[in-house]
């Protein structure tokens, strides 16, 4: 038989991990009720399967129409012949019992653990802890030296012994430095575990132990123990864990078993949970680790128990351009410990959570199915079976008589085996096609032919919504696209019952109308959300005025008419922008709205150098500018050019336009001459005083000779002078009267009147010198006086008769 041996290394490990198990694992009510199993009295031939190299004995009721068997007592003999043990004894059931323990709860405790990993062991695998394969390729020295860099916090954790060093297989055996510092680490880490502390980090010895770095460490450290390399002792403790041979299956199952018995006390054992025998078969410790009798199932298993939940309906995932169902999760009665076949539709595929693709998979372990063309089917079924194994009994064997002893006189072992039966389970569930439509939005523009690009905001009411739908790339719902008149995108494959939301960003120079921006997808549908953009343009109106009697302050209203393409009054409220003209020193307009009725009237207000920027009116839109007539007395009459035309414009806009509006005064002319008769040479001087009226009353400024203030000039004029004043406003009125000067009889023509366009008002004042006489009258004196003063009454009479002649004209004028 095996020499037990000492494994160092896992020692304090599986003392601990045994004492939790046996401290804790009793059997079920019903299973022993703290009684023996009752014994045959029949005897058994125990049969020996030398390809194998297995005990059993037949049962066709057994899973396998076998039951098969363990040695208890590592230090007898197998039931077997062999050449130096030509025969064998016959055995009977029976063997354990309370009275072989220290108390009645180990001897329950020792059974329980042994049903649990003839459960869990060689050939049931009930538990499903491993995978029988041909063979059992060793760890490469490639993803040796991989396990061999540790994780960040265990350099930061351990920086003496790990720190920065770089390890390798090529260490093993002459790199003493870092072999010494992998040995400090292990020893460092045994303190841990046996102080129950954790790292600086807050780590745990059993997560530095679950690390990779750590299993190849400890395999550097304790290859030299055991005279193997690292590779091979790696290979000694982990390769035969999940993925055995038969006969690696059967050896730790058999290990496993002795392991129990030796830890218990059980007589004529060698091999305990620490042996070395043991701790090298990965199974074996594994076994003794996680197999329980709680997790045995010991009723016929029944299909009503197995089930699926989850979200069986496939959707769209844009991540991998696939179709897939939710998570599902396979559900199943107390201690089934299945692992289910999945028999799929045609093009359908299991993935397990994280995406391995899987043909079976565990109860209670997530998966979801997978489909490269969306599923239209509306009766998928998905198939989920396992063969089910469940323990009936175990049964002890005994050699008879029970002194049988071989020709070498050692006695011969007792064996254990379990009645494990089978049942294959089946159930169906359904899975559903997928619920999708899709959501197309277009961009349309009028007026122009745009190549500007507009912007589109999607919010879906499913945040969840994340990667490339079609034409769409979403994050948490949103995606944002830009679009071209005559553009459109689509969004493929979105869940249908999605709630949808689709924003224009506002641009300044378009109107946006909508239809279907906001809906919910529709199964099998695409829903369109239509733009229709119309251009806006601008209308830009502007004042000027020249002429030299304009008045800078004054106010101009145009009138604006707009019309739609259909020639339908265009009503609203559009805004403008406040400027001036350019090269102007005027005050721009304050920024407005100008508000066009039901008959599509508007008006703005604008003096000269300014001018406003309309906006926002619709391609198609004819348009008609006009200037108000003034209605005020006393404002200089003017003639207005648009763009250089005196017709008023209109257009239709295609483009922004603009509207410059000239106001220039009609202007005349006054001219004052004098003449003075009675004289020769005359060169006296008279003064006249010319005042204007109406849109002329305020006017200051030299104008050609003369020079007004308020509407008032002062002018002198010799016989035979004429001076004029040119740039009058036309329409103003004027009154020119001559300041009295004795020794003059004075005429005048068009003393006053009114400035016509392009006209001048001519005004003449004739002054006849008159001569005083002597009458031949006595008294000298007195009869010269009487002369000269009725001859000065003679010259005030004719400065009487200008002024009665223009009341008379006024007169004249206001009647008619």
């Amino acid at each position: 038989m095996h020499k037990a041996r000492r494994n160092p290394f896992l020692a304090p490990v599986i003392t601990v991990v045994v004492g939790l198990l046996v401290g804790i694992c009793l059997l079920p009510t019903g299973v022993l009720d703290g009684k023996t199993v009752a014994a045959s009295t029949d005897t058994v031939q125990i049969q020996y399967d030398e390809d194998k190299d297995i005990h059993y004995i037949p049962d066709p009721e057994s899973a396998n129409g076998r039951i098969i068997l363990y040695c208890m007592n590592n230090k007898l003999h197998w039931p077997h012949a062999t050449p130096s043990i030509p025969t064998v004894p016959s055995y009977i059931e029976g063997y354990l019992t309370p009275d072989k323990f220290k108390s009645q709860a180990d001897y329950e405790a020792c059974m329980n653990k042994l049903l649990a990993i003839l459960y869990a062991g060689y050939p049931y695998n009930g538990l499903n802890m491993y995978t029988i394969v041909n063979s059992t390729p060793g760890i490469t020295e490639d993803a040796f030296n991989a396990m061999l860099n540790p994780p960040d916090w265990i350099r930061s954790d351990f920086p003496d012994s790990i720190g920065d060093t770089q390890f390798s297989y090529s260490d093993y055996p002459n790199n003493s430095a870092n072999l010494a510092k992998l040995s400090t680490f292990v020893q460092d880490e045994l303190k841990l575990y046996l102080s129950k502390t954790t790292t600086p980090s807050g780590h745990t010895s059993e997560q530095i132990r679950s690390t990779p770095f750590y299993q190849a460490a400890t395999a550097m450290y304790y290859a030299p123990f055991y005279d193997k390399t690292p590779l091979k002792m790696w290979d000694a403790n982990h390769s035969d864990a999940d993925s055995v041979t038969e006969k690696q299956a059967y050896e730790a199952t058999q290990h496993a078993i002795w392991a129990v018995l030796g830890d218990y006390g059980v007589e004529d054992n060698s091999i305990t949970s620490t042996s070395g025998e043991v701790t090298e078969k990965a199974l074996a410790v594994k076994l003794l680790n996680k197999a329980s009798a709680d997790e045995v199932l010991r009723s016929e298993p029944e299909a009503s128990k197995v089930s699926v939940s989850g979200d069986a309906t496939f959707f769209y995932d844009p991540v991998h351009g696939v179709w897939k169902t939710g998570n599902l999760t396979i559900n199943e009665g107390t201690n089934y410990n299945g692992v289910y076949t999945l028999t799929l539709p045609s093009g359908i595929f299991a993935h397990i959570a994280g995406g391995d693709p899987v043909s079976t998979i565990a109860a209670g372990k997530e998966f979801f199915l997978v489909s490269t063309e969306k599923p239209t089917a509306t009766d998928m079924n998905v198939a989920v079976s396992d063969t089910l194994h469940w323990l009936e009994e175990y049964r002890q064997y005994s050699p008879q008589p029970e002194n049988a002893t071989a020709s070498d006189g050692k006695k011969f072992q007792h064996m254990i085996g379990a009645v494990i039966k089978q049942k294959n389970i089946a159930v169906n569930f359904a899975v559903a096609p997928a619920s999708e439509g899709a959501l197309t939005v277009s961009k349309s523009v009028v007026g122009e032919d745009s190549a500007t690009e507009f912007t589109f905001t999607v919010t879906l009411g499913d945040t969840s919504i994340t990667g490339d739908y079609g034409g769409m790339a979403f994050t948490n719902g949103v995606a944002t696209v830009t679009l071209k008149s005559g553009e459109s995108v689509t969004a493929e494959h979105l869940p249908a019952g999605t709630s949808y939301d689709v924003v224009e960003t506002p641009n300044a120079d378009y109107a946006s109308t909508a239809a279907g921006a906001l809906g919910t997808i529709a199964a099998d549908v695409t829903a369109t959300a239509a733009f229709t953009n119309s251009r806006l343009y601008k209308l830009t109106l502007s004042k000027t005025v020249s002429g030299q009697a304009a008045k800078p302050s004054q106010a101009f209203t145009l009138d604006v008419a707009l019309k739609d393409a259909s020639g339908n009054p265009v009503s609203g409220i559009y805004a403008y922008t406040g400027g001036t003209v350019s090269g102007s020193s005027a005050t721009a307009p304050a920024n407005g709205t100008i508000t066009f009725d039901s008959n599509g009237m508007g008006s703005v207000s604008l003096s000269d150098g300014q001018q406003v920027v309309i906006e926002g009116i619709p391609s198609g839109t004819a348009y008609t500018v006009t200037e108000a007539a003034s209605t005020a007395t006393d404002a200089p009459l003017y003639d207005a050019t648009y763009n250089g035309s005196s017709q008023a414009p209109s257009g239709t806009l295609s483009a922004d336009a603009t509207v410059a509006v000239v106001n220039t005064v009609q202007e005349g002319s006054l001219s004052v001459t004098k003449h003075v008769k009675g004289e020769t040479n005359s060169t006296k001087e008279f003064t006249f005083t010319v005042e204007l009226g109406g849109s002329g009353a305020d006017l200051s400024g030299t104008f050609g000779d003369m020079t007004f203030t308020d509407g008032k000039a002062t002018i002198t004029l010799a016989d035979g002078q004429t001076k004029s004043a040119s740039a009058l406003p036309a329409g103003a009125t004027y009154t020119v009267t001559e300041n009295p000067v004795g020794g003059y009889t004075t005429t005048c023509e068009n003393a006053d009147g009114t400035i016509s366009k392009g006209g001048t008002a001519q005004v003449s004042f004739t002054n006849t010198h008159s001569v005083a006489t002597s009458l031949p009258l006595t008294g000298g004196t007195g009869a010269r006086v009487s002369l000269a003063a009725g001859i000065g009454l003679i010259g005030t009479s004719m400065v009487g008769v200008c002024a009665r002649r223009r009341s008379l004209k006024k007169a004249y004028k206001r009647r008619h």
